[in-house]
């Protein structure tokens, strides 16, 4: 995980390929700084945000690099004003 404008006390993670992207997101909060409640984590993989039903399985087959691994952005944005 690539953390644009988010402190994370880490950025490497082995989930289960069954866990859904809205079960992935839930647990990188957990290693996230505080968030206001104005403001939203988006997750990007190949620039596009997937759907939080999709098996973190699929991204993996969809859009794992070469060298086997699966790069995930991760942002915070003001979600009011």
């Amino acid at each position: 995980v690539f953390p644009e404008n988010v402190k994370m006390s880490t950025v490497k993670f082995l989930p289960h390929k069954e866990s859904s992207v809205g079960e992935f997101m839930r647990c990188l909060r957990g290693y996230t700084q505080k968030l206001k409640e104005t403001e939203a984590l988006l997750l990007c993989v190949s620039n596009m945000m997937p759907r939080m039903t999709e098996t973190i399985g699929q991204l993996y087959r969809d859009d794992a690099t070469p060298d086997g691994d699966l790069h995930m952005r991760l942002s915070k944005e003001n979600t009011f004003g």
